[in-house]
């Protein structure tokens, strides 16, 4: 995704199966963080189901037993501006911001 790599972030997968689970975007932040990318053409958090939002979480706990990871949502407006917005209630240490193993 062209708008994470302007910002710095390393995309390693696209349409990755983790598990069994299909992860859109697979990238690590600018300091190295591994991050779960979910994209969605609209703009909210609401639109992540309930079904989407425990398979992220279930891949991002057995991700995070080997390092840190967070979870984010891609929402692409019609115009193909891109919001990265982190997903709420999805992190076992909030100070963190991300899931530890």
């Amino acid at each position: 995704m062209p708008a994470l790599r302007e910002l710095g972030w390393r995309v390693l997968y696209h349409d990755v199966r983790i598990a069994q689970v299909q992860v859109d975007i697979l990238a690590r932040t600018p300091r190295g963080l591994l991050c779960l990318v979910e994209v969605k053409a609209r703009s909210e958090l609401s639109h992540l189901s309930l079904a989407q939002e425990r398979r992220l979480r279930r891949i991002g706990g057995i991700l995070a037993q080997f390092e840190p990871v967070e979870i984010w949502l891609a929402s692409v407006s019609r115009d193909h501006k891109v919001a990265l917005i982190p997903v709420d209630g999805l992190t076992e240490n909030e100070d963190m911001g991300h899931l530890r193993g």
